[in-house]
């Protein structure tokens, strides 16, 4: 019993001492194939080095990570905090270079970079270039009373002329006053000339207090989508363009209008979700998506737009031209919605959706609504179609000219004109008001007269032959009597 007892003793104690090997051997990092249990040891390898870090557990960062290599932070899932300000400085007093991408392998790409200090990514020196692929980057650094003019923005370069380029992730700043999440400013002259360019085609930048993006003093950002959202009522984008920078957007989603910084020709729209929220969308794709989603979308910068299911309603604001919806012109203050294209019902025939209807309407001092008498009051039609789906008129089934009518809104009111009507022959004419909803038809007159076949009519025949019967009867009666 005593041997047995001592050989499990024994066997616990080594099974202590390797669990405390194993938990001083856990890897928070890895630098090519070199896992680190040390994350500081860690980091030396790969700024000496380069390459790739990956996380492998949350960590700390208790020193300034400067950045003179192409460098790239694979954040696996994981949180890298910050513990001092400026965490990523790009460039040093001797080395003017320095790339840096930060990424996230993981499967839901939930890896963040957090700072509640400023400036988590700072460019010291020009020529350097920072890369957003995926994750998150949180700069969450409120101002103090010794801070309060401080830029404090999560990306911050101030008198540099570098590159940032956003494709994926997130850009976030939640702090406080001056919380851009990329500010760039001052003239990079005094460094080495040049400027800034700042590029985003996926991802976000989001501000909880101010704009999200500030740019002075001739630095450049070109926005071909994502999403890019201000805080409060502050404008998502802050282009000083007097100082001679340049906003260019072609596409993306914004928390405000960005129609000024947007190329003739290039759509915008404001979209008005089911819970009352508005955002602006840049671009055709952009714009039809989001219609076909259901959101509410109004056209406030003209441009054509193409890819809108049918059924789907898009409205034209006010003093907004050359806009086109799946090739059909629409104009201001108008709404289109995409015709339906018929689909077959059982039994193998199809179904087609109800044609507009068409009245007529007295004009002038015409004493019929659908008869021309000659004079200077033309005839007037109206049909329910709506006036962004017309398409033009025909009489007796050839198109008129532009000069023989006039039409507007309302919803389509057709008015033929006296000059045209006076020269169609007396008796009845068809008019069709063409439209991308359904043509519709009517007849008229001109003169009061029908060409159409005159007919019988039998109680007028009925009643004169019984009439001549009767005369006919009466006279052979009074014969007779005779």
């Amino acid at each position: 019993m005593k041997k047995l007892l001592a050989t499990i003793l024994a066997l616990v104690m080594a099974l202590s001492l390797c669990t405390s090997a194993w938990a001083a051997e856990t890897s928070v990092a890895e630098v090519g194939e070199q896992a680190y249990s040390d994350f500081g040891e860690a980091l030396t390898a790969w700024t000496e080095n380069g390459g790739t870090l990956k996380l492998l557990d949350n960590v700390t960062a208790a020193k300034q990570i400067v950045v003179t290599k192409d460098l790239t932070l694979d954040l696996n899932g994981y949180t890298l905090t910050a513990g001092v300000n400026r965490l990523f400085q790009l460039g040093s007093r001797t080395v003017k270079s320095g790339n840096l991408v930060i990424t996230d392998t993981s499967a839901d790409k939930n890896g963040q970079v957090y700072s509640n200090k400023y400036q988590p990514i700072y460019f010291y020196r020009v020529g350097t270039s920072f890369t957003l692929e995926a994750g998150l980057i949180t700069c969450d650094y409120q101002v103090d009373r010794t801070h309060t003019t401080s830029k404090c923005g999560t990306i911050y370069a101030a008198n540099k002329a570098v590159t940032i380029t956003i494709s994926g992730g997130e850009v976030r700043n939640t702090g406080s006053k001056n919380g851009y999440a990329i500010y760039v400013a001052g003239s990079a002259n005094n460094s080495g000339g040049g400027n800034t360019e700042i590029s985003v085609t996926a991802g976000a930048v989001t501000s909880s207090a101010t704009s999200a993006i500030l740019i002075s003093d001739g630095h450049k950002v070109e926005i071909m989508g994502g999403t890019i959202s201000g805080g409060g009522a502050s404008a998502p984008i802050a282009c000083e363009t007097e100082t001679g920078s340049a906003c260019t957007i072609t596409g993306g989603t914004f928390s405000g209008n960005v129609g000024d910084y947007v190329s003739d020709n290039i759509p915008v729209a404001s979209a008005v979700k089911a819970d009352g929220s508005i955002t602006y969308v840049v671009g055709s794709k952009l714009i039809a998506d989001t219609a076909n989603s259901g959101d509410t979308v109004t056209i406030v910068k003209g441009g054509a737009v193409s890819g809108v299911n049918e059924g789907v309603t898009i409205i034209v604001d006010k003093n907004v031209d050359g806009v086109t919806i799946n090739n059909t012109p629409v104009g201001e203050n108008q709404s289109y919605t995409v015709p339906t294209t018929p689909t077959p019902s059982t039994g193998g025939y199809y179904y087609y959706p109800s044609t507009p209807g068409i009245t007529a309407e007295l004009n002038g001092t015409n004493k019929s609504a659908t008869d021309y008498p000659g004079g200077d009051y033309g005839l007037v039609f109206r049909s329910t179609a709506a006036f962004s789906t017309f398409q033009g008129v025909q009489v007796d089934g050839k198109t008129l000219a532009k000069s023989n009518y006039t039409a507007e809104e309302g919803s389509t009111v057709v008015y033929l004109k006296a000059a045209y009507l006076k020269t169609l022959a007396a008796g009845k004419h068809t008019i069709t008001i063409l439209s991308t909803a359904g043509n519709t038809s009517m007849d008229f007159t001109i003169g009061g007269k029908s060409s159409s076949p005159q007919t019988f009519d039998a109680g007028v025949g009925i009643y004169a032959v019984t009439a001549v019967l009767s005369v006919t009867g009466m006279a052979w009666t009074a014969k007779k009597r005779h």
